[in-house]
């Protein structure tokens, strides 16, 4: 029971962590003068909009599995590992991808023109925040602590018997008389 406790909350942190990481900035676009000058933020949840409906269903997860029985619980993370496996390949695999559409949407918002014609035109400057790393981070560790939490098997209680074997030796001695 301890390590379940102790899962579930790692479990729970690895959720706002990955939530913090996901709403923060992971790149700063700065747009020339001409566009307005301003700053865009393209944050994780921007270039990856699935991300707030997978840490919704996490979350729904974690409270389900924390009333339902052990098996349920075990289930249930053990398939969210499962898509979170599959999410972390496609942030790796299409990262790049992911953030020039996000890009290339803000400048429209901003000028207009679409494409890479806007992005060629209108960005002066961008800067990595780096923000992306934590988030790969805390979804790394999200999916351990889910396969750690789907193949956790609780001991069960011990069970007492009455019987000799369970018997002290002063009760022996005093059962001989």
């Amino acid at each position: 029971m301890r390590n379940k406790a102790r899962l579930s909350a790692f479990w729970f942190a690895t959720i706002i962590g990955a939530s913090v990481f996901a709403g923060a900035s992971w790149l700063d676009v700065l747009l020339s003068p001409e566009a307005g000058g301003q700053t865009i933020q393209v944050t994780g949840t921007l270039v990856f909009p699935v991300i707030a409906a997978l840490l919704l269903l996490q979350a729904a997860g974690l409270l389900t599995s924390y009333f339902a029985p052990n098996l349920v619980g075990r289930l249930i993370a053990g398939s969210l590992s499962l898509v979170m496996i599959f999410h972390f390949g496609s942030v790796v695999v299409g990262f790049i991808e992911a953030i020039e559409k996000a890009i290339s949407s803000q400048v429209f918002e901003a000028t207009g023109v679409l494409g890479q014609v806007g992005q060629d035109q209108f960005l002066a400057a961008s800067t990595d925040t780096y923000m992306w790393v934590g988030y790969l981070a805390c979804l790394f560790l999200n999916i351990s602590v889910l396969i750690s939490r789907g193949l956790l098997q609780e001991k069960r209680g011990e069970v007492k018997r009455d019987g000799i074997g369970q018997d002290s030796p002063s009760d022996l001695w005093e059962g001989q008389n």
